[in-house]
């Protein structure tokens, strides 16, 4: 999740308690799974949204934060299919820190409306660290 206040700038020397910062942001993570709808609950109840990274070095903030663990990201293309919106109301446009993986977003099935940074594993190919996922944004 990522905490507003460091975008004022009497916080900008420091993040509040629980937090990390990385890439120009405070960080914090939950440390267990829970459906899309209830991290966003859970980070405005904290007086944060999750995580929007806006540049391959706040993408790569995300992806060490979560270490072995899939995170939702604060951007679905839940409105528009195809449009994603970060959480911070602003759209993802043109290449901005975006890591997808090779062939995402495919919005498998239709449903998958919700982004995650994920670690993939296996298979032939090495793990890529940390690259982008839409996914259903319930688990």
């Amino acid at each position: 999740m990522f905490h507003d206040r460091w975008e004022d700038p009497l916080w900008r020397c420091s993040c509040p308690s629980g937090y990390i910062p990385c890439g120009g942001r405070c960080y914090a993570r939950l440390h267990r799974p829970v459906e899309y709808a209830q991290a966003e609950r859970e980070c405005s109840l904290l007086g944060a949204h999750l995580a929007v990274p806006r540049s391959r070095q706040q993408s790569l903030c995300v992806a060490g934060l979560a270490g072995h663990e899939d995170v939702w990201l604060g951007i679905t293309d839940r409105d528009e299919e195809g449009f994603f919106q970060g959480a911070d109301g602003r759209p993802i446009t043109g290449n901005e820190g975006q890591v997808w993986s090779p062939g995402q977003p495919d919005n498998a099935r239709g449903v998958e409306h919700c982004v995650s940074s994920w670690k993939v594993r296996g298979g032939d190919s090495p793990v890529r660290f940390g690259e982008w996922n839409d996914y259903p944004c319930s688990i």
